[in-house]
């Protein structure tokens, strides 16, 4: 156990830097908007707070992508990797400990992102506007399983997905096999991820009609099953790569 809090620390605190980048760029997000309201002359309407959620949305998406990057990218960045890699401890700590700070870092970011979504809707709207888009999170105490898939399922299978695919980029000596391989991944990931059809497939006991937030946690059991499948599969395979296949 000791071992593992180390590395969760170390993991944790090497993270810290990109992090407060993140947060910077979220601050000057608001900043912008509210630049834009007050040049624009009036309040924004529920229209133009739902555009701006939606770009904090895919915003706030790509930056938890980018942790799970730098996670894995700053240790070839800062030559670590060796160390880390020979440090004491089963490759499942280190990886397992990987995980956990990044999704730690994503749970930050998203409370942070929104309450700065918050803050800019009260800060350029109306009142009316800004009541009806916060009287939209009413509806997520309807949700139950679908929290257990939201917060850690599919986040930690997207950090996985992630983790294989710079592990490949950075673990594989460069040749012809190593672009096969990359592409191959990437096709697979690319038409398999999205679960075709089930991946929007609605939970019946929300409406259509509600906050795109409650639309976006609208999954269905199906999903929830394979999205388990996917972390257990992928892990799998960074286990398996990790102990056999990377080269360093």
């Amino acid at each position: 156990m000791n071992v593992f809090w180390f590395y969760l620390k170390r993991n944790f605190f090497m993270l810290l830097p990109v992090n407060t980048i993140i947060f910077l760029l979220l601050f000057t997000g608001v900043i912008l908007l509210k630049a834009l309201q007050v040049r624009i002359g009036e309040p924004f309407g529920i229209q133009a707070l739902t555009a701006a959620g939606a770009l904090f949305f895919v915003f706030v998406f790509v930056l938890c992508l980018a942790i799970a990057v730098e996670a894995i990218w700053k240790e070839w960045r800062k030559r670590t990797q060796y160390d880390w890699y020979a440090m004491p401890g089963s490759i499942h700590v280190k990886l397992a400990s990987k995980i956990l700070a990044v999704l730690g870092w994503q749970y930050i970011q998203m409370v942070l992102a929104f309450s700065l979504f918050l803050v800019m809707t009260l800060w350029t709207s109306g009142v009316e506007s800004a009541t009806r888009m916060i009287k939209g999170f009413e509806m997520l105490p309807v949700f139950g399983w679908e929290y257990l898939w939201a917060l850690f399922i599919s986040p930690i299978s997207g950090i996985l997905v992630v983790f294989l695919l710079l592990f490949l980029l950075l673990g594989i000596p460069r040749s012809w096999k190593k672009v096969g391989i990359i592409a191959v991944y990437i096709v697979l990931v690319w038409v398999f991820y999205p679960y075709i059809s089930i991946k929007f497939e609605a939970n019946t006991t929300v409406p259509y009609d509600s906050n795109p937030i409650v639309l976006f946690s609208q999954t269905s059991p199906w999903q929830m099953l394979i999205d388990t499948l996917v972390v257990v599969f992928v892990y799998m395979g960074v286990s398996v790569f990790l102990t056999r296949k990377l080269e360093l």
